[in-house]
């Protein structure tokens, strides 16, 4: 009997334990990274994010208290000035903002590195706006349609974390091409910067004026490009390995060309804010109806602008016209919840845009949207190498905003129905939705992905391990479209895959 027993309990777990199906992994990685090399179409993310996912984000000390500037936190009170005031005074570490309810009707404005917001959890300490930033300045404006609307529609949150990058005037140029997975700079004999490994540079350069960088980043494919930004260009910050006569080795390679011909130059990386950020708590807005697309009064919670090594963390955003801004280099977004239950337009959207990333090396991690917004996740002009990675969200909108927004990646994402995967914004004539190198990894969905129309971007694009019943096109100089089943897909995020690589000593 006893034998008989144990053979039904080991016959009722054979039935009931789940088959897993094989691996498979894409041609571009491998298994380790064993395919791949920084030469690759497939861009080198493992940088991105606070301290280039080095180090974890810090559990900053606490250092005071904002009870004790005077808030009350009673959902009654305008709490404004205890705020402006603690700011105001705050020395490096946490500014704790117990449980409560904090009304606030004005803008508050972070300079200094070093200084955290610190609630007690997004269900406790909760940040109440019951003005939008249009009714405290009105701030009107024209989109490039011609639309009468409020910079707050794209722009500002009450909360700003501002910096600078240092003096752009001290810049030195650099003598010949540095092509792209390359990571030697030669300088001009005249130019003598004293540098030494561990040190930071900011390399920049723009389009003369001749739509030859525009075209190089559209792999010469950019689309209608009329009324495209003049001197558009790029800021991308790098680690010196060591510097020998008039050569700069550099930590990484570079993942696309800099040339003197797009006045290629560098000055010293010295972000003037880091080690900032806001962390476990809300901000909520009044329940009203989204008016639609560019009637937004601007309840925005967070920008960050000119910043690096900051974070938001462990913050839900609740009836917010978009959700956070940020213009700046290696920060970290996390634990993201955009929530709310205002009534939301005929479309069924609930605001503008969740966030826009501009800035190169951003990272938004482990995120939800459980509403829906017009543009959920936006790259678009000086957006360049970020990564948006293990969230999920009804019906998200990738939405690439023109303007040749540079090999971003969306990884190990559940848009759930996917049926407005690639429904972009962006004005006439500003090139296509998204330039060279945009990388969709790992991308879940109920409906079927196909490759994007053509006005989307060009050809040298990479899609891989994406719910489609489409045919692999695997052209190494044009199209990559490698079908795998998500759920056989590793690795399932291609962003984690790269730092472990990167971090455990391999090239």
């Amino acid at each position: 009997m006893v034998l008989r027993a144990a053979l039904l309990l080991f016959a009722g777990i054979v039935a009931f334990t789940p088959v897993q199906s094989p691996a498979e992994t894409s041609l571009l990685w491998g298994n380790n990274g064993e395919r791949w090399s920084p030469g690759s179409r497939l861009p080198d993310y493992s940088w991105t994010g606070y301290q280039c996912g080095e180090k974890p984000l810090p559990e900053v000390r606490v250092v005071a208290n904002i009870r004790n500037y005077g808030a009350k936190g009673d959902g009654k009170t305008d709490d404004t000035a205890a705020f402006k005031k603690a700011l105001a005074e705050a020395k490096p570490g946490a500014i704790l903002i117990p449980a409560g309810r904090y009304v606030i009707t004005d803008f508050l404005e972070l300079k200094n590195s070093g200084i955290v917001l610190r609630g007690e959890g997004p269900e406790k300490t909760i940040l109440y706006f019951p003005k939008s930033l249009s009714e405290i300045k009105p701030a009107p404006v024209k989109n490039s349609g011609g639309t009468p609307t409020q910079a707050y529609s794209w722009s500002q949150g009450f909360i700003t974390f501002r910096g600078n990058y240092g003096d752009r005037k001290a810049s030195f140029k650099i003598a010949s091409n540095v092509e792209r997975a390359t990571n030697v700079i030669t300088l001009e004999k005249s130019e003598r910067p004293s540098l030494k490994r561990g040190d930071w540079i900011l390399l920049r350069q723009s389009d003369p004026g001749d739509m030859s960088f525009v075209n190089y980043l559209y792999n010469g494919t950019p689309g209608k490009t009329d009324n495209f930004p003049k001197r558009h260009g790029i800021e991308f910050p790098v680690r010196v390995a060591g510097m020998s006569g008039t050569k700069i080795t550099l930590e990484r390679t570079v993942p696309m060309d800099f040339r003197p011909e797009w006045g290629a130059s560098f000055s010293l990386f010295s972000p003037s804010m880091t080690e900032s950020g806001i962390e476990h708590l809300s901000f909520e807005f009044p329940v009203t109806t989204y008016g639609g697309h560019f009637r937004e009064p601007g309840y925005n919670p967070i920008s960050f602008s000119r910043v690096a090594h900051c974070w938001v963390r462990n913050v839900h955003f609740e009836n917010a016209d978009s959700g956070f801004f940020t213009s700046s280099h290696f920060c970290t977004f996390t634990g993201i919840i955009w929530k709310g239950n205002r009534k939301p337009d005929k479309r069924g959207n609930c605001g503008h845009h969740g966030t826009i990333f501009g800035g190169t090396q951003n990272l938004l991690t482990q995120f939800e949207f459980q509403v829906r917004y017009i543009h959920d996740l936006t790259v678009s002009s000086g957006s360049y190498f970020n990564v948006i990675s293990q969230g999920k969200g009804p019906d998200i909108a990738f939405d690439h905003h023109e303007r040749a927004p540079t090999g971003n990646l969306f990884s190990d994402i559940d848009i759930e129905k996917g049926t407005r995967a690639f429904d972009c914004g962006g004005g006439a004539a500003l090139g296509k939705n998204c330039a060279s190198w945009g990388t969709f990894w790992n991308i879940r969905s109920q409906g079927n992905i196909t490759w994007p129309k053509p006005a989307f971007g060009p050809e040298l694009l990479n899609f891989v391990g994406v719910t489609s019943t489409e045919k692999p096109e695997l052209n190494s100089s044009g199209r990559w479209f490698e079908p795998i089943p998500p759920d056989k897909l590793v690795p399932r995020d291609i962003h984690t895959a790269q730092l472990k690589r990167r971090l455990s000593g391999k090239r």
